[in-house]
């Protein structure tokens, strides 16, 4: 029993998480839109279930002013609920495309500061699934399921006034039941919705593998390969897709049976409590007008039921990002010595065997640092250690300010990220500056010659991921960038590897010229040439920091 309530409380929690994630995301004026469509739908519930009433005593009187006055107000007051029928949605929709906008913004700010280890196909697709799920939350629990019930209290509240309780006890019977029967299968709708979502998961990463390396794989010829991958991927989530919709079938169907039972009991109760034919007639006409009428948001409601277990599968998955998951942290940042300290750091990646074994390393401050190792000792590690990206698993990482100041870092790696826009979009990425600044970053990171050489110079646009750059521009680019910004501590990862070793030696001259004495600089490299300039050099060796001795100029 206790095994079972703690897997219900699994289960709710992304839905609770994302409720919590929707109400803070609403703004003033969408909660405003939000409210303003819920009067409408009880204004407007209201109003159906009276034309329902003038309907039925119009059909069952005997005619003349009365009758067609019946009659003008049941077409009046329908009209008016279709009205407001309309207010509502569009109010609806004001306050669900101002929440999908502060969502969206929400879901990539959050995304980009987490670590997630999926594809970028897979996390782009579980973000677009989470705004799925998030709009039918948001419109069922607002609108839908409130719509139903309120339609059926309103329905059974006007019939037990005209003297048919027991009626009135069917339609409020008759909607908790319909909503019930959609829940037939709710068990294994949750099971099939979770690898639904999950098989589409990864055939967005597929998909996405597939554009984010096309370059190799058309030199490869490898689109085979890739599309048979992409094509398993597909027909499972067809195979579960169907799987999902049959047992959707099997709600709707069981709902199905309830309304039935619900219309053939409000007629017995019709025909065998009227006292005379116009009273029969009238109830009749009443019972079946009001069952028909609620039928249509019982059918959302049951919808809403079954979409809402869609919506849980849909934004479980991103459950971190609605704050259950842990952000990238900073280490801590104390000490008065040094730009940056390792103290005794241990780190390992899970299934592996530590890359880092009590290692130790002091970047002196205004000093630079090189470090060197083979590939796969642990140098890119080390980097995102320092960064925050990871957090060690034993032993310390300082940072040689006071614990209220913040510690300014920036870094350029060997994948530069390369935007679809100018060059000087991509070097100041976001940040304002002034032309001296500027020009003092590309002269350092050697673009001179480049950037003269365009007709647009820095106004040039690089390209998806930069491709219409060569593997050293983009790096020169990235390098720019990262000098552009202030820094007490600059960390480069083989930013120059796609130089020539010359070329390689005088921009790190010029970077160290640059930094030296107002910044520290951490490089990690696998050539010598990186490190032209360096006041120490260490070698990354079985996991711990071992020093070279060198000593370059």
């Amino acid at each position: 029993m206790r095994q079972e309530k703690k897997t219900q409380s699994r289960a709710a929690r992304p839905l609770a998480l994302t409720a919590r994630a929707i109400a803070l995301a609403l703004d003033r004026r969408a909660a405003g839109n939000a409210l303003l469509g819920v009067a409408a739908l009880i204004v407007g519930a209201v109003c159906a279930a009276l034309a329902a009433a003038a309907f039925a005593f119009a059909v069952s009187g005997a005619g003349g002013k009365a009758g067609l006055a019946h009659l003008c107000a049941a077409a009046l007051l329908g009209a008016g609920a279709q009205g407001l029928e309309v207010i509502k949605w569009r109010l609806h929709a004001r306050a669900e495309q101002a929440l999908e906008r502060a969502l969206t913004e929400k879901l990539f700010t959050a995304g980009l500061n987490t670590s997630a280890g999926a594809s970028v196909g897979a996390q782009m697709q579980a973000l677009a699934d989470a705004l799925v799920g998030c709009r039918l939350m948001f419109q069922h629990g607002v609108f839908t399921a409130p719509s139903a019930l309120i339609g059926a209290l309103a329905a059974a509240f006007v019939i037990a006034a005209i003297g048919h309780a027991g009626l009135a006890l069917v339609i409020v019977l008759f909607a908790p039941a319909y909503v019930a029967a959609s829940l037939v299968t709710a068990r294994r709708l949750t099971v099939a919705s979770t690898r639904v979502a999950a098989v589409r998961l990864k055939a967005a990463g597929r998909f996405g593998d597939g554009f984010v390396n096309r370059e190799a794989i058309n030199v490869f010829m490898a689109q085979g390969f890739l599309a048979a991958g992409l094509r398993r991927a597909l027909v499972a989530t067809e195979r579960v897709s169907n799987l999902l919709s049959g047992l959707r079938a099997q709600a709707s169907l069981a709902a199905i049976a309830v309304f039935a039972a619900a219309l053939l009991t409000s007629f017995w109760l019709a025909w065998s409590g009227a006292h005379d034919e116009s009273a029969r007639v009238r109830a009749i006409v009443l019972a079946q007008v009001s069952l028909m009428s609620l039928l249509a948001p019982l059918e959302f409601c049951a919808q809403a039921v079954r979409d809402l277990i869609w919506a849980r599968a849909l934004v479980a998955p991103l459950g971190w990002l609605m704050g259950a998951g842990e952000p990238l942290a900073m280490p801590a940042r104390e000490g008065e010595g040094a730009a940056v300290e390792l103290d005794a750091v241990t780190f390992a990646y899970p299934g592996r065997g530590p890359i880092l074994r009590g290692a130790s390393l002091v970047v002196a401050r205004g000093q630079f640092v090189g470090v060197l190792g083979e590939s796969g000792a642990g140098k890119s590690t080390l980097l995102r250690l320092v960064s925050g990206a990871l957090l060690p698993q034993s032993g310390r990482i300082r940072f040689g300010a006071s614990a209220n100041a913040c510690v300014r870092l920036s870094a350029a790696l060997q994948e530069p990220l390369l935007v679809d826009d100018t060059i000087a979009a991509n070097i100041a990425f976001g940040r304002s500056f002034n032309s001296e600044e500027m020009e003092r970053a590309i002269a350092c990171a050697g673009l001179e010659r480049l950037i003269a050489g365009l007709p647009q110079g820095l106004n040039t646009r690089v390209g998806e991921r930069g491709a219409l750059l060569s593997g050293g521009e983009r790096q020169r680019v990235a390098l720019a960038r990262a000098l552009l910004k202030p820094a007490s501590l600059y960390l480069l990862d083989e930013a120059t590897s796609a130089l020539d070793p010359a070329a390689e030696q005088e921009v790190m001259a010029r970077v160290a010229k640059a930094v030296r004495g107002v910044s520290s600089l951490l490089v990690i490299a696998h050539r010598a040439s990186a490190l032209a300039g360096a006041d120490r050099i260490v070698e990354l060796r079985d996991g711990v920091f071992v020093e070279s001795g060198a000593r370059l100029c």
